[in-house]
């Protein structure tokens, strides 16, 4: 019994239709027929019923049971064949808040992978990487609030202020005050507790943004008109590549603050590497101080 007759079993269960399932594999009917008894004569019992007037493929009692058979074999062909890759090539899992993955990462990954490593990328709230680290499903995470951990270290990355951006011009200049922003065109994102603590202090609560995101991916797509939203630096340059206005914020908030996460035991070897090309990367933005 071989891959291609298994294929060609699984994609008969799919589609419903010998025919049809012969076209998807790219085979004459005849052939995918011809696998499918080649399977049925090794295993010694029919895997479809063949009756006159059935439209749909319809399997056995045997066939149903084969089906999941098939489905555990194929799956265990692939990771059989994934073993040489996996020795072969490093492999590297890294997450982020959504702001650094988006526009701090890119060309980092891009010469990261220039390399022939593996690497899997995930977006993860600071909490949740905490619960992702601990389990040993990330090797290294980039969040904005640490916290204790007895396994997990947290080390400084960067810091970067906040600036303001727009779609239309509202200063004269490259810096604006709190007066100038309008809170009823905000563009709101909870960025972090510090900066949320300073928003209180300088916007009135009772006016409501124009719009509250949860996904600073969002912002282009609804910075339009009057709005106007507060976003790190890095974020705010990304936006000015795109045509909107990058202003700096008089008494802005605090500056952020992002930390990365290891296993305080031993560490993937390509870490080490991972960070020196994205201190390379941060050093490009003039604002931003790297820790790395």
């Amino acid at each position: 019994m071989t891959l291609l007759e298994i294929e060609a079993f699984l994609a008969v269960v799919k589609y419903g239709n010998i025919s049809l399932a012969a076209k998807e594999l790219y085979i004459t009917q005849p052939t995918l027929s011809k696998r499918i008894k080649i399977m049925e004569n090794e295993l010694g019992y029919s895997l479809i019923k063949r009756q006159k007037g059935l439209r749909t493929v319809q399997l056995t009692p045997e066939g149903k049971k084969f089906l999941i058979i098939a489905d555990k074999w194929k799956g265990l062909w692939k990771e059989t064949n994934e073993i040489f890759s996996v020795v072969q090539k490093p492999k590297l899992l890294v997450s982020a808040v959504e702001s650094v993955s988006l526009y701090l990462f890119p060309k980092v990954l891009q010469e990261f992978l220039r390399q022939n490593y593996n690497l899997k990328v995930a977006y993860q709230h600071s909490p949740s990487a905490y619960t992702y680290m601990e389990s040993g499903l990330l090797d290294l995470a980039f969040i904005e609030e640490p916290k204790y951990s007895k396994h997990i270290h947290a080390t400084p990355a960067f810091s970067e202020p906040f600036v303001v951006v727009s779609c239309c011009k509202i200063a004269e200049g490259d810096t604006v005050s709190v007066d100038d922003l309008p809170p009823e065109y905000e563009i709101h994102v909870s960025w972090n507790p510090e900066f949320e603590s300073w928003h209180s202090k300088f916007f009135d609560e009772k006016i409501s943004p124009l719009i509250i995101l949860s996904q600073d991916s969002l912002i282009p797509y609804v910075l339009e008109g009057k709005a106007w939203g507060i976003v790190p630096y890095s974020t705010g340059i990304n936006l000015n590549k795109q045509g909107f206005h990058i202003y700096r914020l008089l008494g802005g908030p605090p500056d952020r603050f992002i930390y990365y996460l290891v296993h305080g035991y031993e560490k993937n070897k390509l870490i080490p590497y991972f960070l020196s090309l994205l201190d390379q990367e941060l050093r490009t933005y003039s604002e931003i101080i790297s820790f790395l």
